[in-house]
């Protein structure tokens, strides 16, 4: 396992889709998707199924997506130690919502005075995009439209999450 397989995988997981994933790493697809594959050859199991409509995470899959993640945090904190650059990182994910991403954008005021603060926010359609990332630790805040929230916090108990809401933007 690389690094740069790593870093496909996590690409990948955060965008569904092997396309947008190639997209955004700068690579052609079919060299992300033999990278893969080749991880999985490596591991002897798929990470992702397949579909029509993207790739979804197998069982073992979300479990090595999260040791990757891992993985790759300390792999980024490395490299800030080595350049000297280490910050402070927080990645957010939420729905395409006019008000969640408003909100994403005042935090970004809020903390543009310091000059280590990352913050990273992703947006993906589907609703249940931010809850299956911050299962993965892929986020450490995921923001929720109030209709998805119980069923959010029923799903985030079982993993043993505690869910604390910041504040009930109304539709």
């Amino acid at each position: 396992m690389t690094t740069q397989q790593i870093q496909y995988i996590l690409e990948v997981c955060r965008t569904g889709s092997m396309s947008k994933a190639a997209e955004h790493l700068y690579v052609a697809q079919p060299n992300l998707s033999n990278s893969i594959r080749a991880l999985e050859r490596e591991l002897g199991f798929p990470i992702f199924t397949r579909t029509n409509h993207g790739v979804i995470p197998t069982d073992k899959g979300l479990r090595v997506l999260e040791s990757a993640r891992q993985i790759w945090d300390s792999y980024q904190t490395i490299q800030q130690i080595k350049t000297g650059e280490e910050g402070k990182r927080i990645r957010i994910g939420g729905t395409s919502y006019a008000p969640v991403c408003r909100a994403f954008e005042q935090l970004c005021l809020a903390c543009r005075e310091d000059p280590q603060m990352d913050l990273s926010f992703t947006i993906d359609a589907r609703t249940d995009m931010s809850s299956i990332m911050l299962y993965d630790f892929d986020l450490q805040v995921s923001l929720i439209i109030p209709e998805n929230l119980p069923a959010f916090s029923a799903a985030a108990a079982a993993k043993g999450f505690v869910v604390t809401v910041v504040q009930d933007i109304p539709i």
